[in-house]
């Protein structure tokens, strides 16, 4: 900061009153993390770290801010909770579980769920598919045996992202245009393996990504527990990088807009590289309406 002093317009942006609901866009470099950083110093000065939610799309994202407050040796204060959407929906449903537990379909309800990782759910869903494979399974597509668990773990996060029903992965992917009868046979059988990898998510009281993500929107995002308590916890959010995030997470400050004492989403123009993983610009650029 000390090295690259704020520009006239960063000034500007930086001291706009705290009580409002701002998007801040431009291209890569241009300064947008470093007048965040700013801006983030003056919110310090009038809120309490800990009422401070700042969301970005990957844990790599928030190194500046993580080193932000390394450098700041005059700050005494409580960090404000730096997550990824993820991280959050999971710190909420642990929080929580003894609210929730009862509207779940867990086998096993009064026990906390084992969160799967990447690595975890992958073998889980060998372990769920392999009976499927066995009874010739996917014979109509080439693909290594890894990938294909991947791949099916990828369609159920997308349900989750997207936010449309379980059941209709094999419909969506079926709208592809030209469509080999093949590939219906496979996308038939996705949606099989990807049923049965929920129940036995359910049976086993495990939580993948996708059961995460969709049990924390359905279940607890509108309870009037989770409300009263974000809302007297974190009344100021910032969003970095929204445009490399997914549209359940614009759902979900889209919502909580009106009821937040400020709000503050950082818009990085002709990115959105990750939209292979779900990221949706579009969605994202919707809120600038709201702001």
């Amino acid at each position: 900061m000390d090295a690259h002093p704020l520009s006239p317009r960063q000034k500007e942006i930086i001291h706009l009153p705290l009580g409002g609901r701002y998007f801040i866009e431009g291209p890569a470099g241009c300064g947008k993390t470093s007048a965040t950083i700013a801006r983030l110093k003056t919110i310090l000065s009038q809120y309490a770290g800990h009422q401070v939610l700042l969301f970005v799309p990957q844990r790599s994202l928030a190194k500046p801010y993580f080193d932000h407050f390394h450098q700041q040796r005059e700050y005494s204060g409580s960090m404000p909770a730096i997550l990824t959407f993820g991280g959050f929906a999971r710190r909420m449903v642990e929080l929580f579980w003894p609210v929730i537990a009862e509207a779940t379909l867990f086998s096993n309800s009064h026990s906390r769920p084992y969160f799967l990782n990447m690595e975890s759910a992958q073998y889980c869903m060998e372990k769920v598919t392999r009976p499927f494979l066995e009874k010739g399974f996917f014979q109509s597509v080439v693909i290594e045996k890894s990938r294909l668990f991947g791949q099916v773990l990828d369609n159920l996060n997308k349900t989750a992202v997207v936010r449309f029903p379980l059941t209709e992965i094999a419909q969506r992917l079926k709208s592809i245009n030209h469509l080999d009868a093949s590939m219906e046979i496979a996308y038939d059988q996705v949606q099989i393996c990807a049923m049965a990898f929920r129940a036995f998510c359910y049976q086993h009281n495990l939580m993948d990504y996708s059961l995460l993500i969709d049990l924390f929107m359905t279940t607890l995002f509108h309870s009037d527990e989770f409300i009263r308590f974000f809302r007297s916890r974190y009344p100021v959010i910032i969003a970095e990088n929204i445009e490399e995030d997914v549209p359940v997470f614009h759902d979900f400050i889209r919502e909580n807009l009106p009821v937040a004492d400020s709000v503050w989403l950082v818009f990085d123009k002709y990115s959105g590289y990750r939209s292979f993983l779900g990221a949706d610009p579009q969605s994202a650029y919707d809120l600038k309406e709201s702001c």
